[in-house]
């Protein structure tokens, strides 16, 4: 599933860059970056969702949308997609 290639995508993008998961804004070009200007609700949210899913992939373990909605202090899970659009386009631009 999506979900499960962006943990194995985000795993290894861990890895190869020594833990440092959250990188710098300046280092990603796409419109849908996690930087720190453009502060819409779904940026800042891919921002403290990125780590959640860092740690569930270093774990080897699943996050259900439903868990990690409850844990980004959101109501409705559905409301995950510009999330993890943004946070999926910035791991794969690096």
């Amino acid at each position: 599933s999506a979900c499960n290639h962006l943990s194995m995508v985000a795993c290894a993008t861990v890895k190869r860059r020594a833990a440092s998961a959250f990188f710098p804004p300046s280092s990603i070009k796409s419109k849908t970056r996690l930087r720190k200007s453009g502060e819409k609700l779904y940026q800042q949210r891919s921002r403290n969702a990125l780590p959640i899913l860092v740690r569930q992939a270093m774990a080897s373990e699943k996050i259900y949308y439903g868990d990690l909605a409850k844990e980004l202090g959101m109501p409705n899970p559905r409301n995950l997609n510009n999330v993890l659009d943004c946070v999926g386009n910035a791991i794969l631009e690096l």
